[in-house]
């Protein structure tokens, strides 16, 4: 389940058509005291039927998830709390494919042509790749190892993002301690 919070109204592709139906219905019915724009005797079935729905823009808050906690060896699901989705389904068609396993690692650890192998040497283990803030082992996503090549860090310019709690700080003092390893 997606939890979330309603933000505004969000315009449909057909608005202003809508718009105009809505308009036309009022005209209509003005000076009905018995009905209004929206009465299903004012318009046709299919009409009243399209123009029920709505579209809102929202923020997600989180996601509830069903997790197997094991006791005793034996199966327990419970509802957990994620704060995060993991899934982008698009419309017109179009796909979003997670990576995993090999895939991911490959992508993660990248270093393009410019690596030789004296500086693939130098790659320093920090930790493995979280998708999102909900473990969800599941999904295979887990354990996968993301190294660093210290020397790429050296007078390039470097940002590190996380959400709070996630390790920046740890990962900085990592990164510093590999870079004074290799002098």
């Amino acid at each position: 389940m997606i939890l979330l919070r309603v933000l505004d109204k969000a315009n449909l592709p057909n608005a202003d058509e809508a718009l105009r139906v809505r308009v036309e219905n009022a005209q209509r019915v003005s000076g009905e005291i018995d009905k209004n724009w929206g009465d299903r005797s004012v318009m046709d079935p299919t009409t009243h039927n399209l123009l029920s729905y709505a579209g809102v823009r929202c923020r997600v808050l989180g996601t509830y998830y069903v997790s197997n906690v094991s006791a005793e060896g034996e199966s327990v699901f419970q509802l957990s709390f994620g704060s995060d989705l993991s899934n982008y389904y698009p419309n017109r068609g179009l796909k979003v494919f997670k990576p995993r396993g090999k895939v991911l690692k490959a992508i993660v650890n990248y270093r393009g042509s410019y690596a030789d192998e004296e500086t693939s040497s130098y790659t320093v283990r920090i930790g493995d790749v979280r998708y999102a803030s909900t473990h969800r082992p599941f999904q295979q996503i887990d354990g996968v190892p993301v190294s660093i090549t210290p020397l790429d860090l050296l007078g390039q310019k470097t940002a590190l993002f996380g959400m709070t709690r996630t390790g920046k700080s740890n990962t900085t003092k990592i990164i510093l301690k590999s870079i004074f390893a290799l002098r």
